[in-house]
């Protein structure tokens, strides 16, 4: 990676909405610097490491079952990854 994108840490609280505005913006700048040499629908391992390590290797690590594959989709890891970027704000 070239630039950290990563979702900044917050020390208040922010409404979630705001929030998910962000995490946003830090996916889509992953998107187009960190990951955008890679087709979309391959770049996913890519796109969520650069926005947040840590909810990453907690989500995907090796121990969670691995990364996903190329094109895979799993709705319940999704979901924790993005409450794992919600809950992460204020702990980094």
């Amino acid at each position: 990676m070239t630039d950290n994108h990563e979702v900044p840490p917050h020390t208040h609280a922010i409404p979630r909405h705001q929030y998910d505005r962000v995490w946003k913006s830090t996916k889509l700048a992953c998107e187009r610097d960190d990951c955008g040499h890679l087709v979309p629908d391959e770049a996913m391992n890519c796109v969520n490491k650069c926005t947040s390590p840590k909810c990453f290797g907690d989500v995907f690590g090796p121990d969670k079952g691995g990364p996903l594959e190329d094109g895979e989709v799993d709705y319940d890891r999704n979901r924790k990854f993005h409450t794992c970027l919600r809950n992460v704000r204020g702990t980094l």
